[in-house]
């Protein structure tokens, strides 16, 4: 590994560029979006903002671009990773507090269908000659699509299915990526006489874990009603959560668990399609309440009709966009 470090005024010897270089500059640099364009000409990608390469520390934030000698997939996506960046940091300046992360996101009609299906009884494996369902998780592709304005980015999200593993009858494996999801399918709400399912306590421990680990950005929850989409709300250095795991443990357990409401035959009953938005509602207003996630609730009608807002907290100051990004301000961070 390799970094080079920048002055404002300086500029860098493409001829030094190995796989793996770091190139590190101020955030201030004049002309930055030009710069940048010319960065990712040369094949350097996935920025971050960081006061940390290694062991040595900065005083102010450096946009750190990595060379490994791979092309640029998609080119619009890395422009958004600077400018979500960068408006996060202004924000953070104006209001002189930790401010979150913010885009649009649109499920793909593909990934919508896909993850409608898994939660429907139509939807059965094979496991020893017995058709039945299970829970699933899997990973999301994100790329980009348009700016919508100039406060929101949209992104569309398609389902990774090359990452989608089957789990047990009421659980799922963890999934290491910058944006996952997992089923509560059919036969779970049939079995406990239920409605509704909305993430259980256990659901906001493993996302909160995963942020630990690899830097997870949100966690969809596809249920018979829609999805809850959630999302960390204050950055927390990922390494104080998995130091603190087990204390926080069991503060998550007690404070976000809640009993799923009963079938009641008529107004809200799986057999019918038929569900209490106003609990939905009452439930998803106590989770944003409580201070430690963000949490959305979308129809599959709304999915349908467009892109839902995601507020999600920066590593440091970074709106991460990928798992390489996390990969990489991990390597820098030595963690």
């Amino acid at each position: 590994m390799t970094v080079i470090l920048l002055a404002n005024s300086e500029t860098y010897d493409k001829t030094l560029l190995k796989p793996v270089t770091y190139l590190a500059f101020n955030i201030d640099r004049p002309n930055l979006e030009t710069y940048c364009d010319q960065l990712f000409k040369d094949g350097l990608k996935n920025p971050v903002i960081t006061t940390q390469i290694k062991g040595t520390t900065f005083k102010q934030p450096k946009f750190v671009f990595t060379y490994d000698g791979t092309p640029i997939d998609d080119l619009h996506l890395q422009m958004e990773m600077v400018k979500i960046s960068m408006k996060n940091v202004l924000r953070n300046v104006r209001i002189n507090q930790k401010d979150s992360c913010r885009i649009m996101l649109q499920f793909t009609e593909d990934a919508i269908n896909f993850l409608y299906n898994q939660t429907r009884h139509v939807k059965q494996y094979n496991f020893g000659g017995v058709s039945e369902q299970r829970e699933i998780s899997g990973a999301f592709k994100l790329r980009s699509k348009q700016a919508i304005s100039e406060k929101s980015s949209i992104f569309l999200l398609d389902v990774d299915k090359d990452s989608v593993r089957k789990g047990d009858k009421e659980s799922a494996a963890y999934i290491q990526s910058f944006g996952t999801f997992h089923t509560h399918p059919y036969d779970a709400y049939d079995k406990y006489n239920v409605c509704i399912a909305w993430p259980s306590a256990d659901d906001y421990l493993s996302f909160y874990y995963m942020y630990g680990v690899c830097y997870s950005g949100f966690h969809v929850v596809s249920t018979l009603e829609g999805i809850y989409l959630m999302s960390l709300k204050r950055y927390i250095a990922p390494e104080k959560v998995l130091k603190r795991y087990s204390k926080i443990k069991d503060n998550l357990e007690y404070n976000h668990g809640a009993d799923y409401p009963e079938t009641d035959g008529t107004k809200c009953n799986i057999k019918n399609g038929k569900f209490t938005l106003k609990k939905i509602n009452r439930y998803v207003k106590i989770i944003n309440n409580k201070g430690k996630f963000n949490l959305v609730f979308a129809t599959w009608d709304e999915l349908r009709k467009g892109p839902i807002k995601l507020r999600y907290a920066p590593v440091g100051q970074t709106c991460l966009l990928s798992n390489e990004q996390g990969t990489r301000l991990r390597e820098m961070r030595d963690i």
